[in-house]
């Protein structure tokens, strides 16, 4: 079992991928993941909400790691996730508030929602973020305007400058394993 976090290596998941067949793998995870290659800016925030001011901002580039991905879960909140697909919702931006947290200045404090069709498949819409949501390259609807744009499996997603791709629990386990092997 992994220990609660919002941001993994896919090499975190190796040794669940060894002693676990993919059922119980998306009940100890997540149903999806969003999965980053390449530089994050990310902001470095002051202890003290007081001191943020421009000049206490510090912009760090740092690797996605050397050879790997960062790997986001996409756990909502909401109805039990199998009962009621509208219900459910995760939410993705810099705030920790959010459900999937992405530190890049790029990315909106509330970017953008995810939510559950009626078929159970992805939708994300933008929350009203200065850079946009985009799948695919296509932007998605701002939240107010329906239930957002679909994403299938492997389809590129891009909040603000942040490129990641979508993949679902059985593809991240098959990565993961052939890493446990």
């Amino acid at each position: 079992m992994l220990s609660l976090q919002r941001q993994y290596r896919i090499e975190d998941f190796a040794p669940l991928c060894r002693d676990a067949d993919l059922d119980s793998f998306r009940e100890a995870t997540a149903d999806a993941f969003l999965v980053h290659r390449g530089l994050v800016r990310r902001l470095v925030v002051p202890q003290r909400q007081w001191q943020l001011t421009r000049s206490a901002q510090r912009i760090d580039v740092v690797p996605a790691l050397a050879g790997g991905a960062l790997v986001y879960p996409i756990k909502g909140k909401g109805v039990a996730r199998r009962r009621r697909p509208g219900a459910w919702f995760a939410t993705v931006g810099r705030a920790d508030e959010n459900e999937i947290v992405l530190p890049d200045l790029s990315v909106s404090m509330f970017h953008a929602v995810f939510r559950r069709g009626p078929r159970w498949q992805y939708l994300v819409s933008d929350a009203g973020s200065r850079n946009g949501t985009f799948v695919s390259g296509q932007p998605a609807p701002e939240s107010e305007q329906g239930p957002g744009r679909e994403v299938e499996p492997g389809v590129e997603l891009r909040f603000g400058n942040m490129r990641l791709t979508f993949v679902l629990a059985a593809q991240l386990y098959r990565m993961a394993r052939a890493l446990a092997t």
